[in-house]
């Protein structure tokens, strides 16, 4: 297998400077990151924005069905609607809150073993790496503020 290298370049402060395989890999890295982080953040939008559609087909479905049966006007049907709606996602809510200590448990257990091999790589880094990871992280921070508000 032959692994390419990028040339050694130093850029004008005499003997101190990254190289620039270094400069990329951090782009590369911020720029990945990035990417992940908003591919995650638009499924997440595109997941809760089915669910409220579906939640206005079955209201909109309920509006009519009330009204052909029970002949009532708009008030009315949107109370009836609104008392129909409400235990449904009460149970709804009652059953994720039974499933959710099971998940907290399972994910608690694996967040602690990465937890441990990540400590394991942080100590073996050498200081340098370090800060490499931490200016990354803070200047990922600052961009993710930035751009938020």
């Amino acid at each position: 297998m032959r692994i390419l290298k990028f040339e050694q370049h130093h850029f004008g402060f005499g003997e101190v400077g990254m190289p620039l395989s270094i400069h990329l890999k951090i782009i590369l890295a911020f720029v990945t990151v990035n990417l992940i982080g908003m591919f995650y953040l638009e499924l997440f939008h595109v997941i809760l924005e089915i669910f409220h559609i579906l939640f206005e087909y079955a209201e909109e479905f309920l509006d009519v069905v009330v009204e052909h049966f029970l002949e009532t006007d708009t008030h009315e049907t949107q109370v009836i609607v609104f008392y129909i709606l409400s235990p449904a996602i009460f149970l709804l809510l009652y059953l994720l809150y039974r499933l959710f200590p099971r998940f907290y448990f399972k994910l608690k257990k694996n967040l602690h073993q990465k937890k441990l091999a990540t400590l394991a790589q942080w100590h073996a880094l050498p200081l340098i790496q370090r800060f490499e990871w931490w200016s990354f992280f803070v200047v990922y921070i600052s961009y993710l503020v930035f751009f938020s508000f």
